[in-house]
């Protein structure tokens, strides 16, 4: 019995090496997924979107794109739900995603106000797919 000590000392090694491998590997894509982004210029107030992309990468290069400013810079990517981003008067933003769009709005909303803004307004809400 003493023989097969090691092998079964191996095969454990690599259950546990597996085990911690898939733990460490983030959860796949489904291939339904979609994407949207929202990208903002400060300096411009102009801002970009994309939605229904298959990838993060994707939707955050059209988003910032579409913005058509230098200092654009994604503020808000979501998978499988609605992005929002909200402006003022004051230059002051606030942006936010979540499983509805009427939630998106309103935490964008709040973060603009909290931010100092006044005459707040919704510049854009997408959701990620089609």
């Amino acid at each position: 019995m003493t023989a097969y000590r090691p092998i079964r000392s191996a095969f454990l090694g690599l259950l546990i090496a597996a085990g911690l491998l898939c733990l460490a590997l983030p959860a796949s894509a489904r291939a339904d997924d979609t994407y949207a982004a929202i990208a903002y210029s400060e300096s411009s107030g102009r801002y970009g979107y994309s939605y229904g992309y298959g990838n993060r990468a994707g939707a955050e290069d059209r988003a910032i794109t579409e913005c058509k400013a230098d200092d654009a810079k994604v503020v808000i990517w979501c998978r499988n739900a609605y992005a929002a981003l909200a402006v003022s008067d004051e230059g002051a933003y606030g942006y936010a995603w979540a499983t509805t769009e009427r939630q998106a709005k309103a935490i964008a909303s709040q973060k603009c106000r909290d931010f100092g803004g006044v005459n707040v307004r919704i510049a854009v809400s997408v959701y990620s797919g089609d």
